[in-house]
């Protein structure tokens, strides 16, 4: 496994072959989101839901306790780097320190 971006963070660099496999198929949209958990560990539903309300599952996962956490935390460096990313769009300047 990759070493963690920075001491408080549980998100990972990724490896070339770790891109490649993220790119091997394709994106679909979700615009909906259903969590539970159990024994098995976390389960998250993707569905989208349409302006006529219908609605249509697209993909499920499920992992581990841990696993959502890191989640959780990649899901915020990802926002942590967009709002750096426009901030500088912007012109301002960002202090994460």
């Amino acid at each position: 496994m990759a070493e963690p971006i920075d001491k408080n963070s549980q998100v990972t660099s990724i490896t070339d072959a770790e891109k490649d496999i993220a790119n091997a198929g394709p994106a679909i949209f979700t615009n909906r989101f259903i969590g539970a958990f159990g024994p098995w560990g976390v389960r998250i539903t993707f569905a989208e839901l349409g302006l006529n309300g219908n609605g249509a599952f697209r993909a499920a996962v499920v992992m581990t306790m841990d696993d959502a956490k890191s989640l959780r935390n990649m899901l915020q460096d990802l926002e942590e780097q967009q709002k750096a990313i426009q901030a500088e769009k912007d012109g301002q300047v960002t202090n994460n320190g």
